[in-house]
């Protein structure tokens, strides 16, 4: 699939106690390195792994697999 605007997709956490651990996010911006700026949805638990505002500026597409990149959701 091609990454567009407002699709949603799965981030993998990289840090703290949910490492590992996927959580919903949409794509707000396509950079020009082949990167994309993700909004991640996170609850309060999630905290110790986004400091702010959970939007990530230089993501890239990964599999299920790898902490820090983003993938389309697995189909049921």
């Amino acid at each position: 699939m091609i990454p567009k605007v407002g699709r949603i997709v799965h981030y993998v956490l990289p840090t703290g106690g949910r490492k590992g651990e996927h959580r919903p996010a949409i794509i707000i911006r396509l950079n020009e390195d082949q990167t994309t700026r993700l909004h991640v949805f996170v609850d309060n638990e999630d905290g110790a792994v986004f400091k702010a505002v959970p939007y990530l500026t230089n993501a890239f597409e990964g599999t299920p697999d790898v902490e820090g990149a983003w993938h389309w959701p697995e189909r049921d």
